[in-house]
């Protein structure tokens, strides 16, 4: 699995990968600060699969008026 494109919002990573197949997969998760790189791959690894639909409804429903 190749990782695509990373995005930080201080330690919290989303990482955009893609597998041998051409599925796109989404992980978020923590890094330790030390290594963007190392970082972005232990999230690949193992952080948490997250769908972009679910942050989209999440920041839809928590827009402010």
């Amino acid at each position: 699995m190749i990782i695509l494109d990373k995005t930080w919002f201080g330690t919290v990573g989303i990482v955009a990968c893609e597998n041998d197949e051409g599925e796109r997969k989404f992980y978020i998760g923590v890094g330790n600060g030390f290594s963007e790189e190392a970082d972005a791959h232990h999230i690949k690894d193992y952080g948490t699969k997250v769908y972009p639909e679910h942050l989209t409804e999440f920041f839809e429903r928590n827009k402010k008026a």
